[in-house]
């Protein structure tokens, strides 16, 4: 059974999660699609929405904590932001680029790995973010809200319901 404070992590972080995977992103079954800022809010929410869709995710998380906790998930990949070469590791895990990409922080490694995404690929991050990373002419990346729309909400509630998600509040 879910507690009021997961239930009201989800509601919030999940539902922006949820809205960027499959409202602006559209991620699909055996996709590979990364998620940087793993261990956050949003990006652990993230982790498990694209996990359920079915998409093959790589996450970067930050520090051996939220590596640990993102491995727990049983996500295909997860290295730490901070400590490993990111980079080498995605061109190994998507080596023809990744198909999408969820940016839930921004600054010098969310700029480089729009590198990693690949031609026609979709980048999205909730509105806030900053840096802004800078898109090549071929990626499309897109700013949304996450707004709390009956048919979202309802979305969300029923992946928690499924025992689909859990939030990990620390």
């Amino acid at each position: 059974s879910i507690t009021v404070q997961e239930s009201s992590v989800i509601s919030g972080v999940g539902l922006t999660a949820l809205r960027g995977l499959e409202d602006v992103l559209g991620i699909k079954e055996d996709e590979p699609i990364l998620i940087l800022g793993a261990s956050g809010g949003i990006g652990h929410l993230a982790v498990q929405i694209a996990m359920n869709i079915g998409a093959r995710v790589f996450a970067v998380a930050s520090g051996e904590d939220g590596v640990a906790m993102i491995r727990k998930l049983g996500v295909d990949a997860v290295v730490d932001g901070h400590r490993e070469d990111v980079m080498f590791a995605a061109s190994k895990f998507a080596p023809k680029g990744f198909n999408a990409a969820l940016f839930t922080t921004g600054g010098e490694l969310a700029g480089s790995l729009v590198q990693c995404v690949r031609a026609n690929g979709r980048i999205a991050y909730p509105n806030g973010l900053y840096p802004i990373p800078k898109s090549k002419s071929d990626i499309s990346i897109t700013g949304y809200n996450g707004e709390p729309e009956p048919e979202i909400l309802q979305r969300i509630n029923n992946l928690i319901s499924l025992g689909k998600i859990k939030a990990h509040i620390d």
